[in-house]
């Protein structure tokens, strides 16, 4: 699960299932980005300028995504 949140806190972007990749296009302002993968949660604040590209990139621990075997 993805989120992006506009300098409100209001969601701009919800995607259920993101990755490994995502991409979009915001208007120019402050965002925080919400990933969420099987409980653990990650966040990260970017700015957009006009005309610049901002990546976020998420790292998950070593353990998540993995059944266990």
């Amino acid at each position: 699960n993805t989120v992006v949140r506009d300098a409100g806190g209001r969601p701009v972007i919800q995607v259920d299932s993101a990755g490994p990749f995502l991409l979009a296009k915001l208007a120019p302002g402050r965002y925080r980005v919400d990933a969420s993968l099987q409980g653990k949660s990650l966040h990260q604040r970017v700015v957009v300028k006009r005309g610049e590209p901002v990546k976020a990139v998420f790292l998950w621990p070593a353990d998540i995504g993995h059944s266990g075997s």
